[in-house]
Formats: C-alpha cells, sequence, structure tokens
C-alpha cells in the first residue's frame, strides 16, 4: 500500500469518526426540538436547577442536561468535520489515477462544496 493510500484511509477513518460525533450532537439537539415543538409543557431538564414538582409530575419527556452541548462544543464538532472533509478530498486527490482505480470511490456528496452528515 502506498502512503498516499494509507494517508486517505487515515483521513476517512477520521472524517467518519467526525462525522459520528456531529450525528450524535445533531440528533440530542434534534429530538429535544422535536418535543419541545410538540409538546414544551411535557418536558424538563434534569440535572439543570429546580422544576415545580407538579412540572416534574406532569412531564413525559426528560431531557439531560448534562449532555446538552454547548455552542463551543456544537462549533469544534464542525470544524472536526470541515477539517476532516478537507483532509479525505486533499489526500484522494493525492492517490494516482491508477492507484485509484484499485480503490473503492469516496463516499456520495464527498467532494461536494457543503457536506451535511446524515
Amino acid at each position: 500500500m502506498t502512503n498516499s493510500i494509507r494517508l486517505y484511509f487515515d483521513a476517512l477513518s477520521t472524517f467518519e469518526e467526525a462525522e459520528k460525533k456531529a450525528s450524535k450532537i445533531i440528533s440530542i439537539v434534534c429530538s429535544v426540538a422535536e418535543v419541545l415543538r410538540l409538546n414544551p409543557q411535557r418536558f424538563f431538564f434534569s440535572n439543570s436547577g429546580p422544576m415545580p414538582a407538579e412540572v416534574v409530575l406532569g412531564c413525559t419527556s426528560v431531557g439531560d442536561a448534562n449532555q446538552w452541548p454547548s455552542a463551543n462544543q456544537i462549533q469544534e464538532v464542525l470544524m472536526q468535520c470541515h477539517e476532516a472533509l478537507e483532509n479525505v478530498q486533499n489526500a484522494w486527490r493525492a492517490i494516482s489515477g491508477e492507484d485509484r482505480k484499485k480503490l473503492q470511490v469516496p463516499p456520495p456528496g464527498i467532494f461536494q462544496k457543503s457536506h451535511v452528515p446524515a
């Protein structure tokens, strides 16, 4: 395996890990947003301070405030995704055309200007 192919696989692995981190944060934010959109009176965050007992007892959905990402955490994960994506693109371009023929094509969308994890 050539060094450029090894660098590509390393970059792809790093990109996939960054996407997993982003997907986890996106899932947490979207889940809470959906509950708040549908029935905000039935939601509260645990580990974030006191709520009246009647509110807590009437809630059907609870979010753990300790898992809620800060804006800085979201920004950090987004930067990791952008950097990892750029590294994959550059690593793929560094592989010779002959060697590329032997490899699986990068995931769909990897060369689009804006790549958003699913």
